[in-house]
């Protein structure tokens, strides 16, 4: 995957007392999430279907078809720092993929899963990015560290976006505002940057990436025969 970016020299990937405290509500969060009466609320525009979740925000900013809001960020690719904007999305399909917390093994399988089956997304002209507000250091380290340590041990395949202000979670809608994370969602984006999809969940079930690319199968096909 190319990716244009500004490298930046990688400092200490070791955590500053913020990023602990940041950690501490990530584990509030986990606690929430294998509670019982969280229902999960899927918007996909081929089918219409919606199902309502409770307790989270969604889509403040608008709805489906809605254009996304902008960003730019720092990030981990290849294990440098880059620094990554949105206007990169431009003239391609994109699909964010929106966790909690680094070094938690729910996003570790999210992460290697789509990047597994990366191929499949560039064959579709689509990138993927992962993002969380883990500063770029803790990304850096979550990248290296080996999978016994519930890190990504070298095989992510996809950019690790660092939202350590926040800023993109809220914009997105999907700021947990009173732990200061990400709930756990998908988002995909047309080469216009439309968003056209979205899943969000608060659960403990890893994402289903065979969903997301029937998904992008079925789009490509519907516009190649219309």
């Amino acid at each position: 995957m190319t990716t244009k970016g500004k490298k930046r020299q990688a400092k200490s990937s070791s955590e500053t007392k913020e990023e602990s405290e940041t950690r501490a509500k990530k584990a509030k969060l986990a606690d929430v999430s294998s509670s019982d009466g969280n229902e999960v609320m899927e918007v996909d525009s081929s089918t219409g279907a919606e199902h309502q979740q409770t307790n989270l925000p969604f889509l403040k900013f608008s709805s489906v078809t809605a254009p996304v809001p902008a960003f730019k960020c720092p990030a981990v690719i290849n294990d440098q720092i880059v620094t990554l904007s949105s206007t990169e999305m431009l003239g391609k399909w994109s699909v964010l993929v929106f966790h909690a917390s680094d070094f938690t093994e729910l996003a570790a399988q999210d992460i290697l899963a789509f990047s597994s089956r990366i191929s499949e997304f560039e064959a579709l002209n689509t990138t993927v990015w992962a993002i969380s507000i883990d500063s770029e250091f803790t990304h850096l380290a979550f990248a290296q560290q080996p999978r016994s340590s519930g890190a990504l041990g070298g095989e992510a395949k996809i950019p690790l976006l660092s939202d350590f202000s926040q800023k993109i979670s809220r914009d997105y809608g999907v700021l947990v505002e009173d732990l200061g994370v990400a709930a756990r969602a998908i988002f995909i984006i047309d080469p216009a940057q439309t968003l056209q999809a979205t899943w969000m969940d608060r659960g403990n079930v890893p994402h289903n990436v065979d969903e997301v690319l029937r998904w992008l199968n079925l789009y490509n096909k519907d516009k190649m025969s219309s």
